[in-house]
Order: structure tokens, then sequence, then C-alpha cells
């Protein structure tokens, strides 16, 4: 399997770009030979939003960060830097 990650799809140039790049990951799915994930973050633009609901819901889910308890964000960072600083050690 192949992991894709988008960072700030909403940084695309211009809409005609946003729209395209979903279009193409959207056929992504008829692949046969290779297993394709894909991680996208962005802020939810007008653009980005109408791409994404002009999908299936099997062609995508949605994971909005700020719908995270703040408990769980504090556990996980908390995870993170304990690990980093034990590795810098």
């Amino acid at each position: 399997m192949y992991i894709l990650v988008i960072d700030a799809l909403d940084e695309c140039e211009g809409e005609d770009d946003i729209w395209l790049m979903l279009r193409l990951l959207t056929e992504t799915k008829n692949l046969k030979t290779v297993r394709l994930r894909v991680f996208i973050t962005s802020r939810l633009e007008t653009p980005i939003r109408f791409g994404f609901r002009a999908m299936s819901d099997t062609a995508h889910e949605d994971f909005v960060l700020h719908d995270i308890s703040h408990s769980i964000i504090r556990h996980d960072i908390s995870i993170f830097l304990s690990s980093e600083l034990q590795r810098s050690m």
C-alpha cells in the first residue's frame, strides 16, 4: 500500500487546480495493481468543500481536527514530545 500526503490543499493557486486534483484523486479508487490511500490537509475553503461534496461517501472520509477532544490532543502531543525527548538523550 502507498500513502500519498497532500499538505495545505487550500494553498493551490486556483480553483481549477483544486478541482482537477480532487477529480484525479477520486479516480485512484479504480487502480487495480496499486493500493493507494490519500491524506489531505486543508482549510475548508469553498472550492474544497464543494469538491468533497461532489464525491461519493465511499471515496472520502472527513476528519475535522477541531472535533477531536482536547484531552486526546494533549495526550497525543505528550506521547510525541516524550518520545522525541527520549530519542535526543
